[in-house]
């Protein structure tokens, strides 16, 4: 797909994640060589179930950290509207095309006025480094908008978020942005 790469941040992501996935897996190799020997089975349990408890916590405090830490990561605008007069861009729906009135603007808040001819699509919207930036569902015989503050100039990539048929992989336009 044109103009979507992954970031730094996807890169280091993919890094963490198959390093926890080797230790896991040298983890489970230790585990496997040293369940030969017999043991005590009460043994075990008593030691299973006081450690239960402790992973419990443990875990549930990481996922929490992980959503609280993720809620400063999402592409919504924290201060709500974007400020100055909106652009305002017809974009329509279809399978398997995107329709705009506009194919370029200058940057700045614009509004995206969505609509579909045919079925339901999701449009997402990502900026010129690969980045989801907003998203909003296309239905027939309905619009919604989508205010967005565009301020670096480039290619952005519309694409279809929504399965609407054999062609949706090919559900693509692309939004100019141009400096102000």
């Amino acid at each position: 797909m044109r103009g979507l790469t992954y970031g730094p941040a996807q890169t280091w992501i993919a890094i963490l994640f198959a390093l926890i996935v080797a230790l896991l897996v040298l983890a489970f190799i230790a585990i496997g060589r040293s369940s030969r020997r017999e043991v005590d089975f009460d043994r075990v349990k008593a030691v299973g179930y006081g450690v239960r408890s402790w992973w419990f916590v443990g875990l549930a405090a990481l996922l929490v950290c992980g959503v609280v830490l993720s809620l400063f990561q999402l592409p919504y605008s924290r201060a709500g509207t974007p400020v100055g007069a909106a652009r305002t861009i017809g974009v329509e729906g279809g399978q398997y095309y995107w329709k705009l009135t506009r194919d370029a603007v200058p940057a700045g808040h614009v509004r995206l006025s969505v609509t579909s001819a045919d079925v339901n699509h999701g449009l997402g919207i990502y900026s010129p480094r690969g980045e989801l930036i907003g998203s909003v569902q296309a239905m027939p015989g309905y619009t919604n908008t989508l205010d967005l503050q565009l301020d670096v100039p480039g290619e952005y990539t519309l694409s279809c978020l929504e399965l609407c048929g054999a062609g949706h992989h090919k559900m693509h336009a692309i939004l100019k942005v141009t400096r102000s």
